[in-house]
């Protein structure tokens, strides 16, 4: 059975992720602060981020939630736990493109959940929240 969630991650990560997307981008959801560059924990080399702020229409379980370059976040001014973790996804999302992030984190999830996720433990691991 994990398997045939780990490929329906796999084939529905990539639409139902750009699907969301869309969604908030329709409804511009949260205050932008300004675009600016960062350096991911142990990351070598700077990527642009745009923080979006005070995001209220996230999961409940959900503290932030990254799509490409844009961070949308429930706080108003988020920790630095918070973006150091959020950074990494963009870093990652930079490697593997839209496409191959959101695939494979449908499947990670899929197959693992959010606490055994591979994805999330190198997000927590470079920010330093194991």
């Amino acid at each position: 059975m994990r398997r045939l969630y780990g490929y329906l991650g796999i084939a529905l990560g990539p639409i139902l992720g750009t699907a969301y997307f869309l969604l908030l981008k329709l409804r511009n959801g949260g205050r932008q602060l300004e675009q600016v560059r960062m350096l991911p924990p142990g990351g070598k080399e700077l990527v642009d981020v745009i923080i979006i702020r005070k995001a209220k229409w996230l999961p409940a379980d959900a503290s932030a939630i990254t799509f490409g370059k844009r961070v949308y976040t429930k706080a108003l001014l988020p920790s630095t736990g918070l973006i150091a973790h959020e950074l990494v996804h963009v870093e990652q999302y930079k490697r593997w493109g839209w496409f191959g992030f959101l695939s494979r984190y449908g499947a990670d999830m899929g197959l693992h959940g959010y606490d055994g996720s591979w994805i999330e433990e190198e997000a927590r691991h470079r920010a330093g929240h194991r």
